[in-house]
């Protein structure tokens, strides 16, 4: 059996994060060796840089701002961050979601959403606060493959709303080797 890879304060704990010492391979202590993997945090920023022109106005998935993921990982949180208000309605808002998809133009699976409905939605928005999206409760739809593509989509009920200019930040972990992504 083979020794777990240690995470990286371990590794610091037993001097084998010196810089003279990096590589990313780990010696375990049976005398294999292993590639020593870690997780890197980040946000990536997908924007929507116009208002809608009208309030039934969608934003399809494959039309909007998107990130090609380099590694493996997962969404641990979403939120919007709008530049102008929106005022809530129970009938006529609409459903802001992050999407993954496979990179080859297919529809998005989501990973996050939130609606802008009074009742369990958002609320009213405000110019500079942040709204927080809902991870999925599908546990598979918030992990990633390597080559995936995150973006957005806004869906619209009813009337709909006009959406103004946005900003849709999604931090994720993906799997990387020593310090560097994969």
């Amino acid at each position: 059996m083979t020794a777990p890879l240690p995470n990286d304060m371990s590794r610091i704990a037993d001097g084998l994060a010196k810089p003279e010492a990096s590589n990313p391979t780990y010696v375990c202590d049976q005398g294999s060796t292993r590639a020593a993997r870690n997780l890197i945090r980040r946000t990536i920023v997908l924007r929507k840089p116009d208002a809608d022109a009208m309030a039934a106005d969608a934003t399809a998935y494959t039309a909007a701002d998107q990130v090609r993921m380099r590694s493996a990982g997962r969404v641990l949180g979403a939120y919007i961050q709008p530049t102008a208000t929106l005022t809530a309605h129970d009938t006529n808002y609409a459903t802001v979601s992050v999407e993954k998809g496979d990179g080859a133009g297919g529809a998005g699976v989501v990973m996050a959403s939130k609606t802008t409905k009074i009742t369990g939605g958002t609320n009213d928005w405000a110019a500079g606060r942040t709204e927080a999206l809902a991870l999925s409760a599908t546990l598979a739809n918030f992990h990633f493959v390597a080559g995936a593509v995150i973006g957005f989509s806004i869906a619209k009920a009813a009337a709909g709303v006009v959406v103004g200019v946005c900003s849709i930040c999604v931090d994720i972990e993906e799997e990387g080797v020593d310090g560097y992504a994969v």
